[in-house]
């Protein structure tokens, strides 16, 4: 709800900047320095951001004209930042298209 609202207040880009990064940053050093004992927040919080993100104000509705193109690069397999950039183009009223994480360069080719 804390996500959802921040992004709903500020918009998806500043929600991410300014409240997710730095969380995530957080609950990252934590865990490095902690051994691995908390790796399950780390995954429960890029889950409930990427939720947020997906359900952001704006996300449901796409304009006209070619969509932009979203995914990580074939080695890639974080896709928060992209999720982030898709809540924007989405707020923004901007058609796109997400591919997510590890697309190989052939299927991004053909797309």
């Amino acid at each position: 709800a804390l996500l959802a609202g921040a992004v709903t207040a500020y918009g998806a880009a500043a929600a991410w900047e300014d409240v997710m990064v730095p969380a995530l940053h957080a609950v990252g050093r934590t865990w490095e320095s902690s051994g691995d004992l908390c790796v399950e927040v780390e995954h429960l919080l890029s889950w409930h951001v990427s939720t947020a993100l997906r359900r952001a104000p704006g996300s449901e509705r796409r304009g006209p004209g070619s969509p932009v193109l979203l995914a990580c690069v074939p080695a890639e397999r974080h896709t928060l930042p992209l999720e982030a950039l898709a809540a924007g183009l989405a707020e923004r009223g901007l058609p796109l298209r997400m591919f997510g994480a590890a697309v190989p360069a052939e299927a991004l080719d053909a797309a």
